[in-house]
């Protein structure tokens, strides 16, 4: 329970000046020159307390100029505004995975060509790369086609969270094959079965081709912050490390050591397992009701007692994904003689302001007289 022991809330400038000088002073105290000062050297946690008491109090007063701006004006140019915004987003992504989705076939057939020409295992494994590529491209443009044509009387609420699905769907089918790649190079290098390997300068130079298109999509993909551009970001950078190591094991297994082939494949497939494991620990709270961060509840709080005098505590909160976004659940306890319109008011102008919060879909508020 966060009870409200003071009608008057705390002056959030008067917060950042004093957090302000605490953190210059234990930050000069720190240096080399305060050490000798003072012949004693400050805790670094002590520094990073402050300095993330620093940055929580800057996003409070951001919290409460953005809300407050927001009450006086309520503009519909403004959701306008923040709605086209969101729409460029989507556009943008549109074209950058089809662009993906060009690549990729185009990378198949280079891939598929090297592959059967040079016989190495590890151009044989961004073959496989590639192949999951192209499916992958193609799960993530039909998300994206199902989203920005969604029949809102069959979904009410849209189906964003398509984009979660696809993530985890691709990283599994990533897994599985990159883990038989795995299994087959190890027999290559352990058991000692022969393989011939033929890398020429016009297989290195396809590699590098494929290379240098994937990273100008990797430049297309920062400047969008979706959960499908993230996921197509793994992958590319995973394409071109893969591939980078891919030339390096498969040049020095022609020209220096045979097993320099197969060894350079198992790195390269157990990257991408590994980082596909790691977007999949990423996706998945999301669209199982994982808890939010710390950060992201204190804002909640933080809005929520200083929104209205009136509201003696927060009895309940509740934050949890519920998709891309998250959920906020408040209860809140008020005066039992308040009126219906008083308390109307207080809890839809509370569910305005969370509203706002960058990180929140949809807000709950539940009102009770007594905690």
């Amino acid at each position: 329970m966060v009870k409200v022991m003071d009608k008057t809330f705390p002056n959030n400038s008067d917060s950042l000046q004093l957090l302000s000088k605490k953190y210059i002073e234990n930050k000069s105290n720190s240096s080399f020159f305060g050490i000798l000062k003072t012949g004693e050297q400050k805790s670094r946690e002590v520094l990073a307390y402050y300095e993330k008491e620093l940055r929580m109090v800057k996003i409070f007063q951001e919290d409460l100029y953005m809300t407050h701006l927001s009450n006086n004006n309520k503009t519909v140019e403004d959701n306008k505004e923040n709605y086209k915004n969101i729409g460029d987003n989507r556009r943008s992504y549109t074209i950058l995975s089809r662009a993906s989705l060009v690549i990729n076939i185009i990378r198949l057939f280079v891939n598929l060509i090297a592959s059967f020409t040079s016989g190495s295992y590890s151009v044989i494994s961004t073959l496989i790369d590639s192949c999951l590529d192209l499916t992958t491209g193609l799960i993530i443009h039909y998300a994206n086609h199902a989203i920005e044509n969604t029949n809102r009387w069959l979904y009410p609420r849209g189906r964003e969270r398509l984009e979660i699905l696809c993530g985890i769907i691709c990283g599994i089918f990533m897994c599985i094959a990159n883990f038989m790649m795995i299994i087959n190079s190890i027999k290559v290098t352990f058991y000692g079965s022969t393989v011939l390997i033929n890398v020429n300068t016009i297989t290195i130079i396809f590699l590098l081709f494929t290379v240098a298109c994937k990273f100008l999509l990797l430049l297309g993909c920062r400047r969008i912050n979706t959960p499908s551009s993230r996921v197509l970001s793994v992958d590319l950078k995973s394409d071109i490390l893969t591939n980078l190591v891919a030339i390096a094991g498969a040049y020095i297994g022609t020209n220096f050591w045979i097993y320099g082939d197969s060894i350079g494949c198992i790195f390269v497939c157990t990257f991408v397992v590994y980082s596909w494991y790691t977007s999949l620990a990423e996706q998945i709270p999301l669209i199982v009701g994982g808890q939010l961060k710390q950060e992201q509840y204190n804002r909640v709080v933080h809005l929520s007692i200083n929104h209205d005098r009136r509201i003696k505590c927060l009895d309940h909160i509740l934050v949890y994904y519920v998709g891309v976004k998250a959920q906020v659940e408040v209860d809140i306890v008020m005066d039992e003689k308040l009126t219906l319109k008083d308390i109307k008011y207080i809890t839809e102008t509370l569910k305005y302001k969370l509203n706002m919060l960058d990180f929140v879909e949809r807000v709950f508020i539940h009102c009770d007289y007594k905690s």
